[in-house]
């Protein structure tokens, strides 16, 4: 709104669990949404609604949104492994958000589409959890960056210390919004030019 938009083509809503859907409503009752895609289950009061498929590809204007989970909800057993994983692409420049995936679909991910995991930028999954970002999920993905969206002083401890290393010990750069706030990316004719926290950009004295 403080932007001047007023409408939204696709509000990607990975799953239902409070922390990643809770804002979903507010934003359909003053946003003219065209649709929202969910990974598990229907969010109550939307209209518009499509669930994320495995080999869903749409293009807007030049932008390109591939779902690469869930194949079928059923074959989850948590609404974190339902979370709809979408890679967007912009004239090359690539953008992974996982949802809460836990390692054993980063496993089945890794398995089925290989290099086509390939992104410039990740979102961490799980917001660091101990449960997710294995190995070989990261090395399949081999990000320019990866960000981690996790609460300050959160109860569930993320980011994990061992996740923390694994991308230290894979040489993966990380930015964290608790540190950064909003983090901005800007990239030009596919290449990733810079990774900017909005604390930066906007600083209050008690940032300082």
């Amino acid at each position: 709104q403080q932007l001047g938009h007023r409408k939204l083509t696709v509000l990607i809503v990975s799953h239902g669990d409070r922390d990643h859907a809770s804002g979903a409503a507010t934003l359909n009752a003053r946003l003219q949404i065209t649709e929202t895609w969910y990974g598990d289950k229907p969010l109550p009061g939307l209209s518009h609604q499509v669930a994320c498929r495995a080999g869903t590809t749409r293009n807007f204007q030049g932008l390109a949104l591939q779902v690469l989970h869930p194949a079928s909800v059923q074959e989850e057993s948590s609404s974190n492994n339902r979370s709809c994983v979408v890679r967007l692409e912009y004239q090359g420049f690539s953008l992974l958000l996982p949802g809460d995936i836990e390692a054993s679909v980063e496993r089945q991910l890794a398995a089925a589409w290989g290099p086509g995991l390939r992104s410039d930028v990740l979102l961490v999954p799980h917001h660091g959890s101990k449960t997710s970002s294995s190995a070989p999920f990261l090395r399949a993905v081999n990000p320019q960056l990866a960000i981690y969206s996790y609460g300050y002083r959160n109860h569930f401890g993320h980011p994990h210390v061992t996740v923390v290393q694994r991308y230290r010990h894979l040489q993966i750069p990380t930015m964290a919004t608790t540190s950064s706030g909003a983090i901005f990316l800007r990239a030009e004719h596919g290449v990733l030019t810079s990774a900017q926290g909005w604390r930066e950009v906007d600083r209050y004295y008690w940032n300082r």
